[in-house]
C-alpha cells in the first residue's frame, strides 16, 4: 500500500470514528434528569415563556416514551415535575455552569430543539477532544498509529461515554485538555491558564485545578509572565465567587447528591455535620475497593500509567503532583465515586499522551524542545 493510500485510510478511519461518536450521542443517549434542568435554564435564557412547563413539553416531544416515564416517575422526579416551586429550587444547582447553559441557549435561539442541542454539544465536545488528541499524538507517532491510539484512548478513558451524557462534562474535558496542551506542550502559560479560567464557567469544580496550576506557573515563571498569571488567578477567583453567588452552598449540594435528594431545596437548613460528612467519606473510601465499582472505573489503570510517567518524565512530576492534589480535593469535596471518571477524563488523556511522548521512538520530534518535559 502506498504512503498516500495509508494516509487516506487513516483519515477515513478517523472520520468514521467521529461519525460513530455523533451516532452514539443522538441515537444512544443516556437520558437523565440533569438534562431537564439544563434545558429549562437554556430555554429561559433564550426567552422561552414558562420554562417549567415548556421543558417537559419539549422532552415529551423529543425523547422516547419510556424515557419520559422515567423522567416523571414516582418520587423525586414526579414531585419536581408537578411543582413549579420545587422545580425552581433545583435550578441553582445547575446555574453555576453558565458557559454551558449559554451555548445551549444560543443553539436553541438558532432553532435547534433543546434536547438535540444538548446532544450536539456533548457530541461536538468529544469529537473536538478526539481531534486534539490526534494532533497531540501526531507529534510523537505516525498518522495511522495516532488515529488508532486516539480511538483506543477515547474508549479506555470513557471519553466516548461523555458523548452520550447530556451534561457539561464533554465541553469541560475539551477546555481543560486544550489548556494542558498549551501549558505542557507549547509552554503558553498565560493562554493555558486563561482556558482553565474559562473552564470554571463550564464546571465550577475546575476551580481547584485552575488555582493549583496557575499558582504553580506563577511561582515558576519569570516576573513579567508571573504578573499576568497572578492577574489571571485573581480574575478566576472573582469569577468563581460571582458564579457561586447564584448557586447553592457546598453542604447543600453535598447533602442533595450524596445523602438524600432535596425536593424543596429552599427549605433545607441542615447544619454541617462532621459525623455525617465522615460517614459519607468512609462509604466513598470503601467504594473505591468494592469490586463492581472498582471494576467499572478506569481510575486504577490510569494511576498505573501515571506511575510510569513519573518514572520516565521527571519534568512532569510537578504536574502529576497537581493532578493528584486535584484528585484528593475532589474526594474530600464531592466523593461521588461511582461517577468519578467523568471529572477525570482530561487528566487520564494527558497522562496517556505524556507516556506516549516518553516511550515513542521519535518522542522528541520537531517542536518538542518547547515542551515542559
Amino acid at each position: 500500500m502506498t504512503c498516500a493510500a495509508k494516509t487516506l485510510l487513516a483519515w477515513a478511519l478517523f472520520a468514521a470514528f467521529l461519525i460513530w461518536v455523533a451516532v452514539l450521542a443522538f441515537a444512544h443517549c443516556f437520558y437523565n434528569w440533569d438534562m431537564v434542568a439544563y434545558a429549562a435554564l437554556a430555554m429561559d435564557w433564550s426567552g422561552t415563556a414558562d420554562p417549567h412547563g415548556a421543558v417537559y413539553r419539549a422532552f415529551e416531544a423529543e425523547v422516547p416514551e419510556p424515557v419520559m416515564r422515567e423522567l416523571i416517575a414516582d418520587g423525586y422526579p414526579r414531585q419536581v415535575a408537578e411543582s413549579s416551586e420545587a422545580f425552581a429550587s433545583q435550578l441553582p444547582f445547575y446555574l453555576v455552569k453558565p458557559l454551558y447553559i449559554a451555548v445551549l441557549a444560543a443553539l436553541h435561539r438558532l432553532g435547534v430543539p433543546i434536547v438535540a442541542a444538548i446532544q450536539a454539544v456533548s457530541a461536538l465536545g468529544v469529537m473536538l477532544t478526539c481531534t486534539l488528541m490526534l494532533l497531540w499524538l501526531r507529534r510523537h507517532l505516525s498518522l495511522g498509529a495516532a488515529v488508532l491510539l486516539t480511538v483506543a484512548l477515547a474508549y479506555a478513558s470513557r471519553l466516548v461515554d461523555l458523548a452520550r451524557v447530556g451534561t457539561p462534562d464533554a465541553l469541560s474535558v475539551l477546555v481543560v485538555l486544550l489548556a494542558l496542551f498549551l501549558i505542557c506542550e507549547r509552554r503558553l502559560s498565560v493562554a493555558g491558564s486563561l482556558l482553565l479560567l474559562l473552564a470554571i464557567a463550564v464546571r465550577t469544580n475546575n476551580v481547584v485545578f485552575f488555582v493549583l496550576a496557575t499558582g504553580f506557573l506563577a511561582l515558576r515563571e519569570a516576573p513579567p509572565v508571573r504578573r499576568r498569571l497572578l492577574a489571571v488567578l485573581g480574575g478566576g477567583l472573582v469569577l468563581w465567587a460571582v458564579i457561586g453567588a447564584f448557586g447553592r452552598s457546598w453542604w447543600t449540594l453535598f447533602h442533595h447528591t450524596l445523602v438524600q435528594p432535596l425536593v424543596f431545596v429552599d427549605q433545607f437548613d441542615g447544619p454541617f455535620s462532621w459525623a455525617l460528612y465522615g460517614r459519607v467519606l468512609a462509604r466513598a473510601g470503601g467504594e473505591l475497593l468494592v469490586r463492581d465499582i472498582a471494576a467499572s472505573s478506569v481510575l486504577w489503570f490510569f494511576l498505573a500509567l501515571a506511575v510510569a510517567v513519573y518514572q520516565l518524565r521527571p519534568a512532569l512530576r510537578p504536574w502529576l503532583g497537581l493532578a493528584a492534589a486535584n484528585l484528593a480535593a475532589l474526594f474530600l469535596l464531592f466523593p461521588l465515586i461511582a461517577n468519578w471518571d467523568r471529572f477525570l477524563v482530561p487528566y487520564y488523556l494527558w497522562i496517556a499522551v505524556a507516556l506516549v511522548g516518553a516511550v515513542a521512538p521519535h518522542g522528541h520530534s520537531a517542536g518538542q524542545e518547547q515542551s515542559w518535559g
